[in-house]
């Protein structure tokens, strides 16, 4: 069943913008996006803001077109296709990238294949979901992602394990997290909801588009309006 919903603020999502790398892995080499792809992402996550997903997806491909080493571009390109109702061509957009081995780094990698399980769950195809989160959860190290003080990629590991349905995991996570960083806002906002069991909360923040950087770093700004053709009946 399709339903209209409200896309999250976009900045939740903003404060993810960074990640860890692997150095040995070609695909999580530091990569420069290119000033005009940037510029267009920039210009398509605005559009998803005024309710233009036509044009957003026009920014979005155009940013690909121009850079098309550069993960973050993928995402959002997915991302819009989602919310169109283009859930096969999201699906086939994030694969090309893992495929051509398109710079990234660990948070990107997992928040594709977080995005997979999403668009997999609304494909009705459960198994490929499962899979997907499972991929989402393995690349990220918890201790050594604290230790770091990457607590973006620690709160995006928390809301993985509680869509793949593993709630005390995700809880311990966030727990783990404000043990080391007790006043980080994301994460305590990502347990309230979380204790709140607010599943379609989450899935609205997973499917917002990624600005390359960070503004702000709360998860309880209002949400803007967004027509979208994604469903939330998981």
């Amino acid at each position: 069943m399709i339903h209209k919903i409200l896309s999250v603020s976009l900045a939740f999502l903003c404060f993810l913008a960074m990640g860890g790398c692997h150095e040995n892995d070609r695909a999580f080499q530091a990569h420069v996006p290119r000033q005009h792809a940037v510029d267009q992402n920039e210009a398509a996550v605005n559009a998803v803001r005024e309710g233009d997903l036509d044009s957003a997806l026009e920014y979005a491909e155009e940013a690909v077109t121009d850079d098309p080493e550069y993960a973050a571009f993928y995402i959002n390109k997915a991302i819009i296709q989602a919310h169109m109702g283009e859930l096969e061509a999201a699906v086939a957009t994030l694969k090309f990238c893992m495929d051509n081995t398109c710079h990234r780094n660990t948070r990107e990698a997992s928040q594709m294949f977080l995005l997979l399980g999403i668009f997999q769950e609304n494909l009705k195809r459960p198994a490929e979901a499962r899979e997907a989160y499972d991929e989402a959860i393995k690349l990220v190290e918890l201790e050594d992602s604290i230790a770091a003080g990457e607590s973006n990629l620690v709160v995006q590991l928390a809301i993985a394990q509680y869509l793949r349905g593993n709630t005390v995991d995700g809880l311990k996570t966030l727990n783990n997290l404000l043990a080391v960083f007790p006043e980080n806002h994301p994460a305590r906002m990502a347990k309230a909801r979380l204790l709140a069991n607010d599943r379609q909360y989450f899935i609205r923040w997973a499917t917002a588009p990624v600005r390359l950087e960070a503004d702000d770093d709360t998860m309880d700004n209002p949400p803007l309006p967004l027509e979208s053709e994604l469903s939330l009946a998981l």
